[in-house]
């Protein structure tokens, strides 16, 4: 991520605007040769920064909400798949003898798609 910033620009402001573009729900923590810049009244240019500099960005997820939003999506996946495969179960079986099918019979591709969550803790 490449920004342009004035020297003057705060600690502050510049955390507001990262953790508006990561969706707000973060701890930002800002690293500067070796040493995370604290002073968030300071400016880019009393903490060294200058045209060029690399910032290491560090991304703390707040604990607690997103953590329970997490278990309950993974908990209603589960509940998904376990009413799928009863759906699919109650189906009857299908006799090879007996798949003559009409041409006038549609037929539709279902495609299930799963997305992975991954808990960090």
């Amino acid at each position: 991520l490449r920004l342009a910033m004035k020297k003057t620009t705060s600690i502050r402001v510049l955390k507001n605007y990262l953790q508006s573009r990561l969706g707000g729900a973060q701890q930002i923590v800002l690293i500067h040769k070796d040493k995370e810049l604290k002073n968030e009244l300071g400016s880019l240019a009393t903490a060294g920064v200058t045209s060029g500099s690399i910032l290491w960005l560090l991304v703390k997820p707040v604990a607690g909400n997103n953590d329970r939003e997490e278990i309950a999506t993974l908990i209603r996946m589960s509940q998904s798949l376990a009413n799928l495969r009863n759906m699919i179960r109650s189906l009857p079986s299908v006799d090879p003898a007996e798949s003559n099918f009409s041409a006038s019979v549609t037929f539709s591709i279902v495609t299930l798609l799963l997305e992975s969550v991954t808990i960090h803790s």
